[in-house]
């Protein structure tokens, strides 16, 4: 496997899943409910 399609590897999943942690903790602000926050940590 080269570095390139190494990196891709890494980076995509990295990616994608910020994008869902990002879009699951705004949901829990815009709802008012601070227990999803409390919920990752």
């Amino acid at each position: 496997m080269n570095k390139r399609n190494a990196a891709l590897a890494i980076l995509i999943p990295a990616f994608l899943a910020l994008g869902l942690l990002t879009l699951y903790m705004s949901y829990g602000i815009s709802e008012g409910a601070p227990h999803f926050v409390y919920t990752l940590f």
